[in-house]
């Protein structure tokens, strides 16, 4: 009786091998798609939850700013007008500043749009109170400055109050009461490459002063008292 001859295994061809590895490449391929672009979505949420952060303490720095206005009245003997001014693109008021930023009393503090490293900044400015200063003019060249907002597409500023005192208030562009302060003011960022709505910072102000308070006064020089000191103007306290 013969031996059945040996049966031979089949083995894979050359062709079937380059197959398996092509196919074996493509998936490691959607593999690392897949870890990279996850990757990415994790840095990209980091860094967005990150710039929200610092946009929070930076707007709430400011509204708490805002909420500290000083209804400062500047005396000169001819017209008593507190110390305010704001249209829709520039503020300027007097507030006191953190203990690291000086903090001694009160400072006038501008807030102005200004060119940044790529786009338009929202600078605040501050100054400390000179007998001759003027509400509605520029910061003075030596004026500190501080980067509030980076790259702003778009700032708007508007005052909620009654000028006329017609018994209606409501939202004002510009705001120049010499007598009193608006009730609220609305700050409106919009901001580049952000297609989310504009960051309103609404602060409440403290208001004018009212009887039974104490006012708070800066006398000019060119005040009939003659207080000229020739130094930093020094606020009053007169019921």
């Amino acid at each position: 009786m013969k031996n059945p001859p040996p049966r031979i295994c089949p083995g894979f061809t050359l062709l079937e091998l380059l197959v398996a590895l092509s196919l074996f490449s493509v998936a490691l391929l959607l593999v690392y798609s897949g870890l990279f672009s996850a990757a990415r979505s994790w840095e990209s949420g980091e860094r967005q939850i990150s710039s929200n952060e610092v946009q929070r303490l930076q707007l709430g720095f400011l509204q708490r700013l805002l909420r500290e206005t000083i209804p400062l009245t500047l005396y000169d003997g001819r017209e008593n007008r507190i110390l305010f001014h704001g249209d829709e693109q520039y503020l300027r008021f007097i507030a006191p500043l953190p203990s690291h930023r000086g903090g001694d009393w009160a400072y006038l503090i501008t807030l102005q749009t200004g060119p940044g490293t790529t786009g338009e900044d929202l600078l605040l400015y501050y100054e400390r109170i000179q007998e001759n200063l003027d509400i509605e003019a520029a910061p003075v060249e030596d004026a500190a400055d501080v980067i509030l907002v980076e790259n702003i597409e778009d700032l708007a500023f508007s005052y909620y109050g009654d000028p006329n005192e017609s018994g209606h208030p409501d939202w004002q562009a510009q705001w120049s009461q010499p007598d009193r302060l608006p009730t609220l003011v609305r700050v409106e960022i919009s901001l580049k490459d952000n297609e989310t709505h504009p960051l309103p910072v609404i602060a409440r102000l403290r208001g004018s002063p009212v009887r039974g308070q104490l006012q708070q006064v800066l006398y000019n020089s060119n005040s009939e008292t003659g207080r000229n000191t020739g130094q930093d103007a020094i606020p009053q306290n007169q019921e």
